[in-house]
């Protein structure tokens, strides 16, 4: 088994790393290696599983291009996960879980994500299927409502 330090000392250079790689200004990508890093260890994987994705474009006219996609490979059963974070300066924010819209199937954020219970909590019961009265279940996050990845015709797609 590897000791707490190795991992930490693993964790320290793959952040380094992915920084140094990333075309984006170094104080970005620094913070995106570091949430990037955050998101491996709340789901126990090693941080190369971890992909970030954003629009890389947008890094020359800005320092500030989010929220943050990171695509997750789970190696044990081959399932790829998609998060999103909101802002990576701010490291006390959750991870938001992509799923489907139950109506229009659009990817868009089903679950808050703080730790890996809550994620268990999602996985075991999701999707959860829309009330009745057509509102969000309780449990979604609230950037589920009018979130861009709606389809043009959902009725959770911000109005344009």
């Amino acid at each position: 088994m590897t000791s707490i330090a190795d991992r930490a000392s693993a964790a320290h250079r793959y952040a380094e790393r992915l920084a140094r790689h990333l075309p984006a200004p170094a104080c970005t990508a620094a913070d995106i290696a570091r949430t990037t890093v955050r998101l491996a260890v709340l789901l126990g994987i090693d941080p190369e599983h971890v992909r970030p994705a954003w629009p890389w474009q947008r890094a020359a006219r800005t320092t500030r291009p989010y929220p943050l996609t990171l695509h997750v490979t789970d190696c044990a059963e081959g399932a790829e996960y998609v998060f999103r974070y909101r802002d990576p300066l701010y490291p006390d924010e959750s991870f938001l879980l992509l799923g489907l819209c139950p109506l229009c199937a659009g990817p868009v954020p089903c679950a808050d994500i703080r730790d890996l219970a809550e994620l268990g909590t999602y996985l075991a019961r999701a999707p959860l299927p829309l009330p009745e009265d057509g509102r969000p279940p309780a449990d979604y996050p609230d950037e589920f409502d009018a979130d861009p990845g709606h389809g043009p015709a959902c009725p959770f797609r911000e109005p344009a």
